[in-house]
């Protein structure tokens, strides 16, 4: 499957990306439908200076699960997280 991620770079260069993922989510993780995604001053410091290389941003995630790895009790799909 694939799904889009944000990505940045010093100084405010910024990119949407595809990037791969399993079908499935491996033990105790879950996939999740990202409703809402904001950043936050680390994100802003990375984005001026920090982050000599791409890397991903944004990681003050809302939304629902997707699909439920093995071994995640108490989660169910539909639940907002």
């Amino acid at each position: 499957m694939e799904i889009r991620s944000a990505y940045l770079k010093a100084p405010w260069q910024t990119e949407i990306r595809r990037v791969s993922m399993p079908e499935e989510p491996p033990a105790k993780e879950v996939l999740i439908r990202v409703e809402a995604c904001g950043i936050c001053g680390s994100d802003l410091f990375a984005a001026e200076s920090k982050a000599k290389e791409w890397q991903s941003f944004g990681h003050e995630v809302a939304g629902v699960i997707e699909k439920l790895g093995p071994g995640c009790d108490g989660l169910q799909v539909g639940q907002k997280v």
